[in-house]
């Protein structure tokens, strides 16, 4: 598309512009933009896709880890939340 724009400007250097010749550039212009706005789709979902397999990943891994909560053990609060009701008073 680019090719064929750029050839056109080049045909019309130095000479007057008429209403089809910009018909015609907005055309190829409108074409290049769909064409831009469906491969940035196509890559936005093969990004989603894969993310979401990392994330699939993540989740798998962590199921294997124990629970501090199921433990009973200390430590199941936030790091900072001691330190912000510390503030508080």
């Amino acid at each position: 598309m680019r090719e064929h724009i750029e050839a056109a400007m080049k045909g019309q250097a130095g000479a007057d512009t008429s209403t089809a010749s910009l018909a015609t550039d907005f055309a190829l212009i409108r074409d290049e933009n769909k064409a831009l706005g469906e491969e940035r789709d196509r890559l936005k979902k093969a990004v989603q896709r894969s993310s979401g397999a990392q994330l699939d990943q993540v989740g798998t891994q962590g199921a294997d880890r124990p629970d501090r909560r199921a433990a009973g053990g200390r430590g199941t609060a936030h790091p900072g939340a001691r330190r912000d009701t510390r503030r508080a008073r």
